[in-house]
Parts: structure tokens; sequence; C-alpha cells
């Protein structure tokens, strides 16, 4: 009976070990969507920025650029 006893208590453990790491690797997936998605409207705006900053200078270039 001990062998039994012993026997479920480890498949439960490995079995709530293999629940907690679903449970990780979904939210490294979910962490890296949002990621991806911020990292997009990082280039979003610089290309905004940059369009901005050679209509305001077009007609005028900087010294430096």
């Amino acid at each position: 009976m001990a062998f039994i006893n012993n026997m479920r208590d480890k498949l439960s453990q490995a079995s709530q070990s293999a629940v907690q790491k679903a449970k990780d690797l979904s939210e490294i997936a979910r962490l890296n969507g949002v990621i991806s998605s911020t990292e997009k409207q990082i280039a979003e705006l610089y290309g905004k920025i940059g369009y901005e900053v050679y209509r305001a200078y077009c007609d005028a270039p900087l010294p430096e650029v």
C-alpha cells in the first residue's frame, strides 16, 4: 500500500509541475506578444517623428544634418 501511495504522490507532483510549466510558458508567450506589439508601436512613432522633422526642415535644413 505504501508503494501505491508513494507512486500516487510522485504522479501528483509531476502533474502539478507540468501544469505550472504550461502556465509559465503561456505567460511568456503573452509577454512576448506584448513586447512585439509595443516594439511595433515604437517603430511607427519613430517613423512619424522622422516624417515631421523632414517636413519641418525640408526648406531650411539644419547645419548639422
